[in-house]
């Protein structure tokens, strides 16, 4: 190898040394931290994520409110999605929603569950027993059942509700516990209550639910509500704006993926039926 073909290949291998180096930094994932203010809620540790990889937002709780997100700034700013990406270090601060159903509300003893919603997030809710016991007894059985997961939320309307639950087996038809229908229920159709669908005969309630999203008195006595949304107010409201059709069904299906509960170690009974079965 004479003197010119060793300074081209001398300058070849610096070549390749200076590109491989280079496509090593470029092949290294870039990290980002994520500081969470919780603004009196719950501290949720700082986090690594990596930039550009999808990352799926944590929940905090705060005594006496409901969760309802994670902002880019304490007052007004952006909503983050449940499930997003970051290009720098970011602060996210939590923001927060008094309810009317505080009262009701007791995290020690009262069922909670978890309904984990296709590219959207989690809304967790607690179940009132002392409110409407047999209804809650009908939820959690066909919960445990299984009959929710990836069943949808057929009729949207903003401002209104939003109503899951159709299933295309039949499970049994419970009383209505509502006022109009003689059973004292004093739990009002407020935001983020979840009450039961019927038809126009009051006993005809069986598996359809809906959450109402803008508090809705005309409801009230006439519906059987049974329990309110602990976490995850901003997944409602993300439901609730979805397109529709003229029939109010989402044009993109809204999927509940898993629907689970926690009943806090008590065995509920099963529901009493006034038609079908269980």
């Amino acid at each position: 190898m004479n003197v010119r073909q060793r300074i081209a290949y001398a300058f070849f291998m610096a070549l390749l040394i200076i590109f491989t180096a280079v496509g090593y930094a470029c092949s290294i994932d870039h990290e980002h931290t994520l500081t969470f203010d919780s603004r009196g809620g719950r501290e949720v540790e700082a986090l690594k994520v990596v930039e550009g990889t999808l990352f799926a937002l944590p929940a905090t709780m705060r005594e006496g409110h409901v969760f309802s997100g994670w902002y880019s700034e304490p007052e007004g700013g952006e909503l983050f999605k449940s499930h997003t990406t970051f290009e720098q270090d970011t602060t996210l601060y939590a923001r927060w929603e008094t309810v009317a159903y505080q009262d009701h509300l007791d995290s020690e003893k009262n069922p909670l569950v978890t309904i984990e919603i296709r590219d959207l997030g989690v809304i967790e809710l607690e179940l009132f027993p002392k409110v409407a016991p047999n209804t809650v007894r009908n939820f959690i059985a066909l919960i445990e059942k299984g009959v929710y997961d990836g069943v949808g939320f057929h009729r949207v309307i903003e401002d209104f509700m939003v109503q899951g639950g159709q299933i295309a087996t039949s499970t049994c038809t419970i009383e209505g516990e509502f006022t109009s229908n003689g059973f004292t229920n004093d739990l009002k159709h407020t935001r983020g209550v979840i009450s039961m669908a019927r038809t126009m005969n009051p006993n005809s309630a069986s598996s359809q639910f809906f959450i109402v999203h803008k508090t809705s008195p005309h409801l009230d006595g006439q519906y059987a509500a049974f329990g309110g949304v602990i976490s995850g107010l901003h997944i409602l409201d993300a439901i609730a704006s979805v397109k529709t059709d003229h029939n109010d069904v989402p044009l993109q299906a809204v999927v509940i993926d898993t629907m689970r509960v926690d009943t806090k170690g008590v065995d509920y009974d099963p529901p009493v039926c006034v038609g079908g079965g269980n």
